[in-house]
């Protein structure tokens, strides 16, 4: 699993729904944000120093960025032994050290080339253009191996098996399911466990439980109620509808269809604002770590500021002041969003996870390669201020929509960040 497929659960069934219509719109919608992106590349401006990169340095760029995610997925799949369940050592190898490899290619394609050295004003051969080509390039590496390691892991729920039920009982149960807390849970539960009840009020058997000539029917283990109609919970985010047929087994996870279209088109706008995430991220990305290689000696008026800044500096100065806490913010904003739940939440969500209808997944809890990894970060809180801090962003970590929310506003905004430290003055 690369980056991108911690995601894979909003949009991987866009791509695999039944309905014939569905996987070219989401190719047309992948295309269109993948041409957003693109088209991104012209917000850098034309480029400020004296080397112009001709056909085979852009093609060069592109190989050197499609390359290296394939080696991080061997690496992961092979020598780690990782599974894709957003563990602590998988969320190292793709942020830090992806993040280092990415940097240390950078300084290679930066190198002059041996017909370049001639030419060479005593600096690095590099544009703003080609670092934005090499994070889009490394980007669709990694969307195209998360598409294609996750065909045979999610597939739509059986016609037969889904339960249509009105739009008066769909507002019923959501107003039902609204007033459902803990403490009523704790009390029903209560009452189910005395004694009086079940020795004198014994529970009624199921029609083909042990001792009756019912036969058991094939669907009774497994039902999925699907709303329909302007519902509030009508149409939530896919991945908390989603379950595997049977826990702890190899089955892929089934994902209710779209009960209408308007459904199907949110989540396809969903899936292509976190496709075009990924993209922008990579690109800014790989402009913050060529900072330092896009200097030019005695061209200082043509380039941007943080550019002219860092080049003056040493390496030494540059890694340590903007590559390893960049590194660092991505890793833990990334930890954040994929590992750190409510326990409360994680602990409701898991109570029946022995019941088939009852896995209930996440993008990062429930990919499809294992379950929600315990969170680092817990232990004894700070202080009365900081442990208010840390319950509350806990609390909205564990709300449906949180993982690719907060990873579209860390994407812009690195992509905004980045464009703006390369762009030359005008």
């Amino acid at each position: 699993m690369t980056r991108i497929g911690y995601w894979g659960a909003y949009y991987m069934p866009v791509l695999l729904a039944s309905s014939p219509y569905a996987p070219a719109a989401a190719l047309v919608g992948a295309a269109g944000a993948i041409a957003a992106a693109a088209a991104g590349a012209g917000l850098l401006g034309p480029d400020a120093g004296p080397f112009e990169p001709n056909a085979q340095d852009y093609f060069r760029t592109a190989l050197l960025g499609f390359l290296p995610p394939v080696l991080v997925h061997c690496i992961k799949t092979f020598v780690l032994g990782t599974d894709g369940s957003a563990t602590l050592a998988e969320l190292v190898v793709d942020y830090p050290l992806s993040d280092a490899l990415m940097a240390a290619l950078l300084a290679a394609l930066a190198y002059p080339q041996a017909h370049q050295t001639a030419s060479a004003d005593n600096g690095w051969q590099l544009t703003p253009r080609q670092s934005y080509v090499f994070g889009l390039s490394w980007a669709l590496n990694e969307l195209l191996l998360a598409v294609l390691g996750s065909l045979n892991e999610y597939a739509e729920e059986p016609r037969g098996l889904i339960i249509h039920a009105p739009d008066a009982q769909s507002e019923e149960l959501s107003s039902v399911r609204r007033s459902i807390s803990l403490s009523r849970c704790m009390n029903v539960r209560r009452q189910a466990s005395r004694i009086s009840d079940n020795i004198y009020q014994p529970p009624p058997r199921a029609p083909h439980s042990y001792g009756s000539l019912v036969p058991p029917r094939a669907d009774d283990d497994l039902v999925v109620l699907a709303f329909t109609g302007d519902s509030p919970d009508a149409d939530t985010l896919l991945p908390n509808r989603a379950h595997r047929a049977h826990a702890y087994s190899s089955a892929p996870f089934y994902f209710a269809p779209a009960p209408s279209w308007p459904s199907f088109c949110r989540r396809l706008l969903l899936a292509n604002l976190i496709v075009l995430a990924h993209l922008l991220q990579a690109a800014g990305q790989a402009l913050l770590m060529s900072l330092y290689f896009l200097y030019v000696p005695g061209r200082d008026a043509h380039l941007a500021r943080p550019v002219v800044y860092f080049g003056a500096h040493s390496f030494v100065f540059f890694a340590a002041v903007l590559l390893l806490p960049f590194s660092l913010a991505n890793f833990a904003c990334h930890v954040l969003l994929l590992s750190w739940k409510d326990d409360r939440a994680v602990l409701l969500a898991r109570s029946a996870s022995h019941e088939p209808d009852s896995l209930l997944p996440s993008p990062a809890s429930d990919s499809p390669a294992g379950a929600c990894p315990p969170s680092p970060f817990r232990g004894h809180l700070p202080p009365r201020l900081c442990r208010g801090t840390l319950q509350s962003w806990r609390a909205l970590a564990s709300r449906r929509g949180a993982s690719p929310v907060g990873a579209l506003c860390w994407a812009l905004a690195v992509f905004v960040v980045g464009v703006w430290a390369t762009r030359p003055p005008t």
